[in-house]
């Protein structure tokens, strides 16, 4: 899978999590930005991506490492 490809998979998935977290807290945007299960599953969503470039041997990104390290901290 290209590095591009797999970015925009991961994209769409985190779009999809945003909506059933947002849809399970009624619509508030506040709440979901700053609900730590919307921040854990983020997390794992950038972890899986650069677990997945790793296996791949294509080039990890820092910016995610960077974001999904504030997420756990």
């Amino acid at each position: 899978m290209r590095s591009e490809t797999l970015t925009n998979v991961c994209w769409g998935l985190f779009l999809v999590w945003f909506g059933s977290v947002a849809a399970v807290l009624g619509g508030n945007f506040g709440a979901t930005i700053n609900s730590p299960t919307f921040a854990l599953g983020t997390g794992v969503l950038l972890l899986a991506m650069n677990f997945v470039r790793s296996i791949q041997h294509t080039k990890v990104s820092p910016l995610t490492i960077g974001i999904r390290t504030q997420k756990f901290f």
